[in-house]
């Protein structure tokens, strides 16, 4: 059985974990002390921003680390898809990369136990800043 499709634009992951903050009519509340009664005021759709967490494999540290450089490049680009579970995360809505940070890089053999193996992969586990746009 093929894995569910888990990606932030053009790269895949193992796992992506978190919750969407999905875009939403925007009411201001305005009250004032010695006034009686409250003033509802509705703005546009607006997102807030999120945080998902993503887990990759990659053959290396090195490789890991040179991909966090790449993810960071999409801060720079416009809006991107995003999908997890193989379902589009935010539906009619595209996805603005605000931030990427490494969380963790661990070699895999590590991770399961095998200290004195030196040619193994890695897992690269990056937050991502990210914030919902209505198309």
């Amino acid at each position: 059985m093929p894995y569910l499709r888990n990606s932030i634009g053009p790269f895949n992951f193992i796992s992506l974990e978190g919750a969407v903050d999905m875009p939403g009519q925007q009411i201001v509340i305005d009250s004032r002390p010695g006034v009686t009664g409250m003033e509802f005021t509705l703005q546009g759709r607006k997102g807030q921003p999120f945080v998902l967490m993503s887990t990759v494999d990659k053959d290396s540290i090195f490789w890991a680390d040179a991909e966090v450089d790449l993810y960071k490049d999409l801060i720079a680009v416009g809006l991107v898809d995003v999908f997890k579970n193989g379902v589009p995360l935010v539906g009619a809505c595209l996805v603005k990369v605000l931030n990427v940070t490494k969380v963790d890089v661990q070699k895999i053999s590590t991770a399961v136990g095998n200290k004195l193996s030196n040619q193994s992969g890695a897992l690269l586990t990056c937050r991502w800043d990210l914030i919902a746009v209505p198309a």
